[in-house]
């Protein structure tokens, strides 16, 4: 008998898979009912245009970054968006520390500010020595620890935690580097060093002699274009109207298919499974009327705590289980994130002496006080997003949002804050964009503030094993309960497998894959 599906969360990776599962064969997916808790669908992929000078500013993920097993390009291709995609060249990255914005050379033969020895003698000791144990599938550790064994102190404490302040808003320290970084460790173990590794792998991608791909079942719902060559290194794409242009074309393609429902404002409060079918509870619209659903698979796309309150309510996991308490915040832990998109006319003076005019942007490491995450150098790097005369200079920073600044926001939306809040806070990022670029501007002709309220998910050490053991007590219970096989729940999304674009998109190709197949892959 065909499926009835509900997909709860309406972000990437929600609408993703909802795409996927309505374009399996009718026989199998009878139904699709998509629910999202606020009232618009996207999740934190947002793109705004200024009317006055046609611009688009991305306001979550400015881009994505794809690889030859990474799915997003077939999900572009499906969509139509092929002629949207605006792949960007290798742009410069850099830091600021001790004071200045520098570019991060790897290969400089002499010491430059903040580090104290030359990059390239670095690497090259490091390259002609073996490295320490490789970690295996059962261990783990932070970015910190992997990368001052790996590498030293000083890579560590200014490379490696400018890094993670820019992907997570948080704290190298704290994050499990083969759940953030799993590239980095698959390196480690390809060689005698990191090195050595990194440079086997992609000498093999490069010839052929490595290859990667999706499994042929992923045809069935998301078929391989004929004539597409996908690049073997990674590259990193936009759109020309910004990164909203993906998620509005799945809502759109979902709103056109006849066994999709589209719903927002719709808050599932639990579920529940009896008799080998799910049992959701909801509430819906302005009088939050409530209301439940009939389901033969479920698939969780929302936050690790979310997931976690829903499948308490009905003891679907029972609250003194490790499986709950490894999905409550303490556990999973979330970051929020400050946003202050700024646009002044014209070029600011810009000339090839000014860093912002020649580099994607820069980080900013722990050492450094204050609470600027980086700024991105949105003219520089996605200058296709300027509006028709590209007469502008946009930048996006980034600010780790003071705690008293997220008890006192209660606002309906990231981007409707109080305006103390607001005004504190564009103060804060003109005062970066003057310091850390040199740049004597005033106030912005235009701007846009808000916080994204506990939205980047932070990995701790064990993530990958912790995820394992959830998925596995689902499983157990709901065995135990008369479901199982394509009748199951599954947990999507960036809080389980990848903060990225791509990689939530490809947790939602994994889901699917379970229902399209009768051995589910993993």
């Amino acid at each position: 008998m065909a499926l009835r599906c509900v997909v709860v969360g309406g972000g990437i990776s929600g609408l993703s898979t909802a795409y996927m599962l309505s374009k399996l064969p009718a026989g199998l997916v009878s139904r699709i009912s998509l629910y999202e808790a606020s009232n618009e669908f996207g999740g934190c992929i947002k793109t705004v245009q200024y009317p006055l000078s046609g611009s688009y500013q991305d306001l979550g993920p400015h881009t994505a970054r794809v690889s030859r097993a990474n799915p997003l390009v077939r999900l572009i291709h499906s969509l139509d968006l092929q002629r949207e995609v605006v792949w960007l060249p290798p742009a410069q990255r850099l830091l600021y520390a001790a004071g200045t914005t520098r570019p991060l050379r790897l290969a400089a033969f002499s010491a430059q500010p903040p580090f104290t020895r030359s990059p390239l003698g670095l690497l090259i000791r490091r390259a002609c020595s073996r490295g320490p144990p490789s970690l295996s599938p059962e261990t783990d550790m932070s970015v910190d620890e992997f990368l001052r064994t790996r590498f030293d102190d000083e890579f560590a404490d200014y490379f490696g935690s400018a890094l993670v302040r820019g992907i997570c808003a948080a704290d190298s320290r704290n994050i499990s580097v083969s759940a953030l970084l799993p590239q980095l460790v698959k390196w480690d173990a390809s060689g005698p060093n990191i090195l050595l590794g990194a440079a086997k792998e992609m000498l093999l991608g490069a010839l052929g002699l490595r290859t990667t791909s999706l499994p042929p079942e992923v045809e069935i719902f998301l078929p391989k274009p004929t004539g597409l060559k996908i690049p073997w290194s990674p590259r990193v794409l936009s759109f020309r109207k910004g990164m909203q242009t993906l998620t509005r074309a799945l809502v759109d393609h979902l709103r056109e298919s006849p066994n999709v429902a589209l719903r927002s404002g719709a808050k599932v409060s639990s579920v529940n499974c009896r008799n080998g079918q799910f049992e959701l509870h909801l509430h819906e619209g302005e009088g939050s009327l409530y209301r439940q659903v009939q389901a033969d698979s479920v698939f969780l796309c929302a936050p690790a705590s979310t997931c976690g309150a829903v499948l308490q309510k009905a003891a679907l996991l029972p609250a003194e289980s490790e499986a709950l308490a490894l999905l409550r915040p303490s556990n999973s832990p979330s970051a929020s994130i400050a946003v202050v998109a700024l646009e002044f006319d014209g070029n600011l003076g810009q000339s090839p002496a000014k860093p912002h005019q020649r580099a994607f942007g820069h980080l900013v490491p722990r050492s450094e006080s204050g609470p600027v995450l980086g700024i991105i150098y949105d003219s520089s790097v996605l200058p296709h997003l300027s509006g028709p005369d590209g007469n502008c200079t946009r930048f996006t920073v980034m600010l780790q949002p003071r705690v008293d600044w997220l008890t006192a926001t209660t606002a309906a939306t990231p981007f409707d804050l109080a305006e103390p809040i607001r005004e504190e806070l564009l103060r804060l990022a003109l005062e970066a964009v003057r310091t850390h670029l040199g740049l004597k501007v005033s106030s912005p002709e235009r701007s846009i503030v808000g916080i994204w309220m506990h939205s980047i998910p932070n990995y701790p050490l064990g993530h990958i094993q912790n995820v394992r053991r959830i998925r596995r007590a689902i499983e157990e219970t709901l065995h135990a309960r008369g479901c199982g096989g394509r009748r199951t729940l599954h947990l999507v999304g960036a809080s389980f497998d990848g903060v990225g674009v791509g990689d939530c998109v490809a947790s939602a190709v994994r889901a699917v894959l379970s229902i399209s197949c009768p051995n589910p892959l993993t």
